[in-house]
């Protein structure tokens, strides 16, 4: 069965009583949630190197590649230009920092959230090296 990576399963992860940023994710509008969500994936695809709606994973698995689209998602809609409700008429969210580092500082959209790392069981960057 292939991974199913949708607004509604993400604002069913981001319920208020399941996950501490439930207002941020609720404080998108749907479109921004949507587009984040789509954007997220392009990253994670791209990152992974194959189509996180193709894999498979059970849900007692550790990999888990909804959920890091998710949190993939509200990285990149809290570190954008994207005002919160949508309309550019109320200010941004206040400097919030999803990064391990505890710095606020202006974050590249195409980092992986730390987050999203740990669902992916790739909680930290690596080195590869191979012989040849």
């Amino acid at each position: 069965m292939s991974v199913t990576i949708t607004r509604a399963l993400a604002d069913i992860y981001f319920a208020a009583d399941e996950h501490i940023n439930s207002a941020l994710w609720l404080g998108f509008d749907e479109d921004l949630r949507d587009a984040g969500i789509a954007h997220a994936l392009r990253i994670l695809n791209r990152w992974i190197g194959s189509n996180l709606t193709d894999e498979t994973a059970d849900s007692d698995e550790y990999y888990e590649p909804a959920n890091a689209t998710y949190e993939q998602a509200l990285f990149l809609l809290v570190n954008s230009d994207a005002i919160a409700n949508g309309e550019q008429t109320a200010p941004k969210w206040p400097a919030i920092d999803l990064t391990e580092s505890g710095f606020v500082r202006n974050k590249s959209t195409w980092i992986l959230a730390p987050e999203a790392k740990r669902w992916l069981s790739r909680p930290h960057e690596h080195l590869t090296i191979e012989r040849g």
